[in-house]
């Protein structure tokens, strides 16, 4: 009886499922025939492209010549970064130059070295299509990697903030991962990863050390070559480690905490959607990720531009059929759906 229960349960999640993925293939449907222009979908992910490499190349540049301040750089490059890792995801779900899968990968390494702090395509693309089929278990390694199933405290702070470092305290937990490999992942992250994080450390030391010493009156003299070595430094923190680490820390408070883990048992569970003000400020640098990343686990393929058109019918149908709308109380259930 139990058993027969359950599965009219399932039945049920998966029938409302539908109806919410019919909603929004409809919603494409509409779009598609009003804008012939959506049919030129490789043509489109290039703009993006294009446009991202513009904006970060631009702001840069004037940056470099004292034309506009350092927190303009930054965010401007957060959200041009933000838009290259859209249309790497994109990719990596084939959806610009279907089938091509050399291209796919040459255009999704020239992209890897400007998200310094992301993993190499071969392995991202492996652990994100992994996603889609585990979502909420424990070989969710995506998730797991930003604090998914864990309590909330220092830990789960640092799996969020700045996710190689909380590696050191979650060997266990990644072990028991099913063919998780530690060897693996430390392979992918090499040369862009360390790159990045030795310029951030570099940075933190020597202007924590610099302030320190001011704090306390003592005047040190720094050596020529960390002078030079400091002038190269400072400016790439500006136009390349911090816009990343704005654009990282804001996808994964949100992903972190929009998705279920541990008592997912269907796709109603395994996401909410972030719809209030309050997230507006990690929504810029995510390109409206927790507004939308649900509808991207009802259909997958659809371009991160389409996700945002179609969002008020999907949202509307997600609503009438049980998905969860900022459930903020997830975070004190360690991202259960249930309680603990």
């Amino acid at each position: 009886m139990q058993a027969l229960l359950q599965r009219q349960k399932v039945e049920s999640a998966n029938d409302h499922a539908r109806a919410i993925a019919v909603t929004i293939r409809e919603a494409e449907r509409k779009l598609r025939a009003r804008w012939p222009i959506l049919k030129f979908q490789n043509t489109l992910g290039m703009i993006c492209l294009g446009l991202s490499f513009a904006a970060i190349f631009g702001s840069s540049l004037l940056y470099l010549n004292g034309e506009i301040p350092a927190w303009l750089c930054i965010v401007i490059n957060a959200i041009g970064f933000s838009l290259l890792r859209e249309v790497e995801h994109d990719l990596i779900h084939n959806l610009y130059f279907r089938g091509k899968t050399a291209v796919q990968y040459a255009i999704m390494f020239v992209i890897w070295p400007f998200l310094g702090n992301y993993a190499n395509p071969v392995l991202r693309r492996r652990m994100h299509l992994l996603h889609h089929r585990s979502s909420g278990q424990i070989d969710d390694l995506e998730e797991q990697l930003i604090g998914n199933g864990m309590r909330f405290g220092f830990a789960r702070i640092l799996a969020m903030l700045d996710t190689p470092l909380s590696l050191l305290f979650r060997v266990k937990e990644l072990r028991a991962i099913p063919g998780f490999s530690f060897t693996r992942l430390l392979a992918a992250l090499f040369p862009v990863v360390p790159i990045y994080y030795a310029l951030w450390y570099t940075f933190l030391v020597f202007q924590g050390t610099m302030l320190v010493a001011g704090f306390v009156g003592v005047n040190l003299a720094v050596p020529t070559g960390l002078q030079a070595a400091m002038a190269v430094v400072n400016p790439l923190v500006v136009i390349w480690v911090v816009p990343n680490l704005v654009r990282q820390i804001s996808l994964a408070i949100l992903s972190s905490n929009n998705h279920y883990f541990g008592d997912v048992d269907n796709i109603l569970k395994q996401t909410q959607v972030f719809k209030s003000w309050y997230w507006l400020p990690l929504q810029v640098f995510t390109f409206n990720f927790g507004s939308t990343h649900a509808i991207h686990h009802f259909v997958a393929a659809q371009p991160f531009y389409l996700r945002q058109l179609v969002a008020s019918a999907a949202h509307k149908a997600m609503r009438c059929h049980g998905v969860r709308f900022n459930d903020l109380a997830t975070v004190g259930r360690a991202n259960r759906y249930e309680g603990v």
